[in-house]
């Protein structure tokens, strides 16, 4: 696991692409965090 921290700006425009631009989850953690495993 890591101990990556993540500004509140970066937070609220991940959830702003969920929520606004109907985005997945897993798909906005996969294109905005360099996370490469699908199972989040």
């Amino acid at each position: 696991m890591s101990n990556q921290r993540f500004t509140s700006e970066f937070k609220d425009e991940a959830v702003r692409q969920v929520l606004e631009r109907s985005h997945t989850i897993a798909d906005t953690a996969w294109n905005n965090t360099g996370c490469r495993n699908r199972n989040v």
